[in-house]
């Protein structure tokens, strides 16, 4: 032993600018455009562990449209709203040389699902649609577990937005 010198390296922590890869994770799959979408992150470094992250998302013009930043072990959401013929991407802070498009995402039709608030008793779910060719559609949502229905209900698609409650033991 040496007074004042110490043989133990310090740990090397990964740059920031490391090889890391980022998923992101649009509610339902897909993008609908000229609607709100739910899209959840997780970032993860060329080790394998969860790594902080920020950055935003930006139109083909270099426009920020929204900001985000991980939560806890590299994972968070935020809202996107696509608009119409426009293409979007990802940059990352501290990263310059990383690249994600959400192009292949975003779809002009659709419905899809979104989970607003789940309760020991009940289920809230809202059905969102953004094409008018939906409208005074009747569909059917269905729960299946192993290849049983478990339940099925008749949507009749009111509106661009419709609230659907459900009792949890259907599930």
């Amino acid at each position: 032993i040496r007074s004042g010198k110490s043989n133990i390296k310090p740990t090397q922590t990964p740059e920031v600018n490391s090889a890391a890869d980022i998923s992101f994770l649009p509610e339902g799959g897909k993008l609908l455009e000229g609607t709100a979408n739910l899209v959840a992150f997780k970032a993860i470094d060329k080790y394998g562990y969860s790594m902080d992250v920020s950055g935003s998302v930006n139109d083909e013009s270099g426009n920020q449209i929204t900001s985000f930043k991980s939560d806890y072990k590299g994972m968070g959401i935020f809202f996107f709203t696509p608009e119409k013929g426009k293409s979007y991407h990802v940059e990352i802070d501290g990263m310059p040389s990383y690249t994600y498009a959400f192009d292949s995402l975003i779809v002009s039709g659709g419905i899809k699902i979104q989970l607003v608030n789940q309760t020991s008793r009940e289920l809230l779910v809202n059905v969102t649609g953004n094409s008018d060719q939906f409208i005074n559609q009747l569909y059917y949502l269905v729960n299946m577990h192993r290849g049983n229905v478990l339940f099925y209900q008749p949507v009749h698609f009111k509106e661009h937005n419709q609230l659907i409650k459900f009792d949890t033991k259907m599930l």
